[in-house]
């Protein structure tokens, strides 16, 4: 018997069989039902540049919250054959403070991705492997 895929029941906003790699599901992160994986990744020292190291749970539920409610700012989990493999956010660098960095374009957009950390059994998540394969 084989555990439930993640995200099992939600549609994906993309979803792709890519060669040599598996299936993968693009989900709209819900914050209350994705809180467990984002807040162990994004709290993880090898996170720390996503800024919410000490964060607890509640933090990031509300982070995430917030995420969801503006139409500048996405969330999105990225699923390998049913196990999260990244966390991945899009943005209009106009609505964001990056955009006091740089002359931002109305048509530009940012990305902040954050790869799973290892699964420890000598998968191929955690690791660079889906950001070399091309659809």
């Amino acid at each position: 018997m084989t555990a439930e895929a993640y995200g099992h029941g939600r549609r994906p906003v993309h979803e792709q069989a890519v060669d040599g790699l598996g299936t993968v599901r693009v989900l709209r992160v819900e914050p209350k039902a994705d809180l467990d994986v984002i807040h162990g990744w994004v709290t993880a020292e090898r996170a720390r540049f996503w800024g919410m190291g000490g964060f607890s749970k509640e933090q990031v539920l509300q982070t995430y919250e917030l995420l969801d409610s503006l139409d500048t700012h996405h969330a999105f989990l990225a699923v390998l054959d049913g196990v999260p493999a990244a966390l991945f956010q899009t943005y209009e660098p106009t609505a964001d403070r990056v955009g006091e960095c740089y002359e931002a374009e109305a048509r530009d957009i940012g990305v902040h991705l954050l790869i799973a950390p290892a699964r420890g059994d000598g998968g191929h998540r955690g690791g660079p492997a889906p950001l070399r394969h091309q659809a």
